[in-house]
């Protein structure tokens, strides 16, 4: 239980994009600068002066920052290597578990820079990435969702012929918006005895129930 860290305490202004850690956010405002709040445990709070983006990403001990011109920065912990940003690649969005970065070059690339494995995801292209822990879920060009990683609760069972434009990666389920504008999830099975876990419950908690379309 990460308690109250400040998590719950946003900052004051206007913001255009949002993404939340384990116990702590970042967001950007309208001018592009970063905001972070909530635990700060290994500096992923503290954002370099001056840093200006048009993505963030931030979990448990980092945090990593796409710049207009498609350099990216990363800061906070850095063991496993995730915070070192590979030279020469033009990127376009990122995402960040524990101890990996995973991002989409501007040609649609996976990359993937840190403790865990990304070969998954060669050899396609890609526009929209979600990760949650030791999950990945990626929209292809052509509108196919796509989990993989540990697949916890059959998170990665996406619905056959499913076609998409966002997806979300959650602890045993994911979450895809699909070409109509419904919203389709799959998984919510029970969390195998397995340390990768880390103690936490799974199960059906509705999770995998959303509204019906016209609720919102």
């Amino acid at each position: 239980d990460p308690g109250d860290e400040g998590q719950c305490d946003p900052p004051e202004g206007r913001f255009t994009f949002l993404d939340a850690g384990e116990a702590n956010n970042c967001a950007l405002d309208e001018a592009g600068a970063i905001a972070c709040w909530g635990k700060n445990n290994a500096g992923q709070n503290d954002v370099p002066e001056g840093t200006v983006a048009t993505d963030v990403s931030t979990y448990y001990g980092h945090t990593c920052a796409v710049h207009p011109d498609g350099s990216m920065s990363c800061w906070g912990e850095g063991l496993w290597g995730q915070t070192d940003v590979p030279e020469d690649i033009v990127f376009d969005r990122v995402g960040v578990s524990d101890w990996t970065t995973y991002a989409i070059d501007v040609d649609g690339v996976f990359q993937c820079w840190g403790r865990k494995d990304c070969d998954d995801a060669a050899d396609r292209r890609w526009k929209d990435l979600s990760i949650y822990t030791t999950s990945v879920c990626a929209v292809t060009v052509d509108d196919v969702p796509d989990c993989f990683g540990y697949n916890v609760g059959e998170r990665n069972n996406e619905p056959e012929g499913l076609e998409g434009s966002v997806v979300a990666a959650g602890h045993n389920f994911s979450c895809a918006i699909d070409l109509d504008g419904e919203i389709i999830c799959w998984g919510c099975g029970e969390c195998p005895d397995d340390p990768a876990n880390q103690g936490l419950e799974c199960g059906d908690f509705g999770q995998c129930d959303p509204p019906a379309p016209g609720e919102i």
